[in-house]
C-alpha cells in the first residue's frame, strides 16, 4: 500500500514537472539543491529519512503542488522538528537553494530579453543589403535603419550597435 502511495505521489510530481514552463525546469536543473540537503546532515544532524522527507517537501514545491505558505508547516509535520528549528531550516533552504533557483531564472529572462533585441536589432536595424548572403542573393525588404513601420526605433537599440562590428553597424542614428 505505502509503495503505491509513494508511486502516484511520484506520478503527480512528473506530470506537475511537465507542465513547468522550461525556463523553470531549466533553472531548477542549474542548481543542485539535492546535495545542497545533503549537505545539511553535517551541519543540523538530520537523519537520512529526514533529508529524504525534506527532499520530497522540497520536490513538491518546485513543482508547484505544495505552496510556499504550507512549506514550513509540512517540514515540521513530516520531519518533526521545531517551529524554532523548522525557521531556520526554511531560512537555509532558501539561501542555498531557492534564491539560487531565483537568480537562475532572472539570468535566464535577461538572457532571452536581451536574444530578442539583438535579433530585432539584426532584422530590423541593419541595412537590407546586409540581409542577405552570397548564397541567397536576393536582398530581404525591410525597413529604413532609422524607422520601423513609419516609427521611430527607440534609441536603445543603438545601443546594442556595440556588438556589431563597424561595417555592419547603420550608417545613421537617430
Amino acid at each position: 500500500m505505502v509503495n503505491d502511495t509513494v508511486d502516484l505521489l511520484e506520478i503527480k510530481i512528473q506530470e506537475a514537472k511537465a507542465s513547468l514552463p522550461t525556463e523553470t525546469v531549466n533553472a531548477i536543473a542549474v542548481v543542485d539543491w539535492k546535495t545542497a540537503i545533503l549537505s545539511l546532515r553535517s551541519k543540523y544532524g538530520y537523519t537520512f529519512e529526514q533529508l529524504g522527507d525534506l527532499e520530497l517537501e522540497t520536490e513538491l514545491l518546485l513543482c508547484g503542488l505544495t505552496s510556499a505558505e504550507n512549506y514550513p508547516k509540512e517540514l515540521m509535520n513530516r520531519i518533526k522538528i521545531s517551529e524554532t528549528a523548522t525557521n531556520e531550516l526554511v531560512n537555509e533552504m532558501n539561501n542555498l537553494v531557492f534564491k539560487k533557483i531565483r537568480e537562475e531564472l532572472i539570468k535566464n529572462t535577461e538572457r532571452k530579453k536581451m536574444l530578442k533585441a539583438i535579433l530585432f536589432s539584426i532584422l530590423f536595424l541593419l541595412p537590407t543589403s546586409y540581409l542577405f548572403s552570397q548564397d541567397n542573393p536576393v536582398p530581404v525588404p525591410g525597413p529604413s535603419v532609422q524607422f520601423f513601420h513609419g516609427q521611430p526605433v527607440p534609441p536603445i537599440f543603438f545601443t546594442l550597435n556595440q556588438g556589431i562590428p563597424e561595417k555592419f553597424r547603420p550608417s545613421m542614428i537617430i
